[in-house]
Formats: structure tokens, C-alpha cells, sequence
């Protein structure tokens, strides 16, 4: 209905909240023509042109504008479940019948599941925005399903990255709890990560994604979600008394250089033809880099052993070497951090 201003009302364009009730009207009044067994009959061009229109921008409160917003989402949430119920019924009674025969039949059996696939991915999309995040996990493998029977792999593998994106934001968003201690929410980023990784190695699975660039895109994420895991376990490190819980601090320490090498090998493999992944390896050289030097110091001045390698000369020069290449790919004020950081374990 975005399709330009608002026609003039007695001089005063309607306000947001009052296009939101004529919308809801109007998506409710369309629905109720749609009987039981019969498709929907397209809009005529006269019926088009009586659709609500969005207002401009007003002067309205922002109060006023946000619920109408928050009304509008809702709607299309709805409008996305009424959509995935019609087209699961039509593939549950069959009803993708033509005069073409069987391969028409098979044809028409495909396009309905994949435009089942596509709502169900845009319903998702809705749900996460409205933190509805497992309504929305839902939704994603339930579009998957409609993807792979209807024999596209590829948005089937890119609904998994959705997946990948919405854990991952999660974890993230962990990180302003207060009521839980460091370590509790440490766990559960971890989970979260872990779980998108999951996804991600499932997308890859799927056997038919030719799509180079697709492939590429999706070592890209686990290298990302290794590389988050990596400084969410660094920054845990460098924020617990190493005289408190040793066991837990060498396990979080060894986990963070593991994931932190796991990213580097990704971003190395497709670097080639890919700059943002030199731009990220270059980024995880100077997190381990500053990961391994600051094991190393609390090594040689408590005689605490973190790393798998205890040997502490090695550890020292691979450390070295990681911040020296760090500094080949790195400008700016982004060059003086990796040499102030450089300075402070190596002056």
C-alpha cells in the first residue's frame, strides 16, 4: 500500500495511527472474501486504488506513531500466518490440479510449497523483529522444509543463515544482563553461537548448493561466530582473577585461541577471492596476537599454565608473529591500538 501521500482529508493529512486502523480494516475486509476451497480473486485496478494509503510524515506525537507501528507489525505477523495456513492446505488436499497432466501437477506442487517457503521465511523475519524468537526458529525450519521439497536448496540454506543471524544476535544481546554472573552468561552466548554454527554446517549439507558465492557467504558466518565466540572467551579470560578459578580460566583461554584459530583457517581458505576476508583475518591476528601475549604474562608471572602449549618461548614468538601481521593489513587509529597493544605485553 506504500505507493505514495495520503489523499487530502478536509485539508489535514490522516495521522499513522489512523492509517493503521484503515489498513486492519481493509486486510480483515479482504480476508473475509476468501471462502473455504476457493482462491482469492485478485484485486480489480478500481479496487486498488481505494487501498489505504500511508500518511506523510506529520508533526503527530512520537507515541502515537510508535503504536500504530507496533499495530502495523502485528499485522503483517497476522497477515503471514493467514498466508502459511491457505498454502498449507492446498498442499495438504492436494489441490494443485491443471489440465497439464502429471508434470503440471508436479510443477504447480513445487511453486505452492515454494511460495509456502518464502512466507514462512518473511513470518520469521516478523517473529524475530518482535522478539517472538521461537516462534520465529519455527517458522525458518518450517520454511525450510517447503524449500527442500520443493527442490530449492539454496533458500533453504540461506534460511539457516537467517537462523545463524537471529542466535547470534542473541548472544550478543546477553551481554547487558545484570542478574546473571559472567560465567553464566558467558554459557549461554556460547550455546547461542554454538547453535548457529549448527545451522550453518546443516546449510552446507544440504548437497546442492552450487552457488559458489553462497558457500562462500556461509564460511564467512561460522568464520564471524568463530570469531565472536573467540573475543567473548578473551574478554571473559581478562576479566577473571587467575588465582580464583584456574581450571575454568585455562579451559576458557584454550577455547577462545581454538576458536580464534578456527576463524583464521576459514577466512584464510576463501581469502583469495574474497577482501572482506582478508580484512577479517587480519582483525583475528591481532585478537590472538593480544590473547596469547597476555596468557603468556600470566604464565611468566604466576606460574599459571592456560594455554594447551605450555612451552612459553613458543607461545611468546606466535604471538609475536600474529601481531606482526596484524600490523600489515591494519591503518589508522586501528594500527596505533595493535601497537599500543603490541607495546604493552612486548615493550
Amino acid at each position: 500500500a506504500n505507493r505514495g501521500p495520503a489523499p487530502s482529508r478536509a485539508g489535514a493529512a490522516p495521522t499513522w495511527a489512523e492509517y493503521a486502523d484503515s489498513l486492519q480494516e481493509h486486510i480483515l475486509g479482504s480476508l473475509a472474501g476468501i471462502s473455504v476451497g476457493a482462491p482469492p480473486q485478485p484485486l480489480s485496478s478500481q479496487a486498488e486504488t481505494t487501498k489505504p494509503r500511508p500518511p506523510l510524515l506529520t508533526s503527530s506525537s512520537c507515541a502515537a506513531n510508535i503504536v500504530a507501528a507496533e499495530q502495523i507489525s502485528l499485522l503483517g505477523v497476522l497477515m503471514y500466518e493467514l498466508v502459511c495456513a491457505i498454502y498449507k492446505k492446498v498442499l495438504a488436499s492436494g489441490r494443485c490440479e491443471s489440465r497439464g497432466g502429471a508434470e503440471e501437477v508436479s510443477t504447480n506442487f513445487r511453486n505452492a510449497a515454494w511460495r509456502l517457503g518464502n512466507s514462512w521465511n518473511e513470518l520469521g523475519k516478523l517473529r524475530s523483529k518482535n522478539s517472538s524468537f521461537e516462534a520465529a526458529k519455527l517458522a525458518y525450519l518450517e520454511g525450510i522444509e517447503c524449500f527442500t521439497a520443493a527442490g530449492d536448496k539454496e533458500n533453504a540454506a540461506l534460511l539457516y543463515c537467517n537462523l545463524n543471524h537471529m542466535f547470534r544476535s542473541l548472544a550478543l544481546a546477553c551481554a547487558g544482563d545484570g542478574a546473571k554472573s559472567m560465567q553464566e552468561t558467558l554459557a549461554t552466548q556460547c550455546l547461542y553461537l554454538e547453535q548457529g554454527l549448527e545451522f550453518l554446517d546443516k546449510s552446507l549439507r544440504l548437497g546442492r548448493v552450487n552457488d559458489k558465492g553462497l558457500a562462500q557467504g556461509i564460511r564467512m558466518e561460522q568464520a564471524m561466530d568463530h570469531l565472536t565466540l573467540g573475543v567473548l572467551l578473551r574478554n571473559a579470560c581478562q576479566h577473571t582473577d587467575a588465582s580464583q578459578d584456574v581450571a575454568w580460566l585455562a579451559k576458557c583461554a584454550q577455547r577462545a585461541a581454538a576458536h580464534f584459530n578456527e576463524a583464521l583457517r576459514t577466512y584464510d581458505a576463501v581469502r583469495g577471492a574474497n577482501p572482506i576476508a582478508r580484512e577479517k583475518a587480519v582483525a583475528v591476528h591481532f585478537h590472538l596476537g593480544a590473547h596469547l601475549a597476555w596468557a603468556c604474562r600470566i604464565q611468566s608471572s604466576r606460574g599459571v599454565v592456560l594455554l594447551a602449549c605450555g612451552d612459553l618461548r613458543t607461545n611468546n614468538e606466535l604471538a609475536r608473529r600474529h601481531f606482526v601481521m596484524a600490523l600489515e593489513g591494519l591503518s589508522g587509529p586501528a594500527a596505533e591500538q595493535c601497537r599500543a597493544e603490541y607495546a604493552k605485553y612486548f615493550s
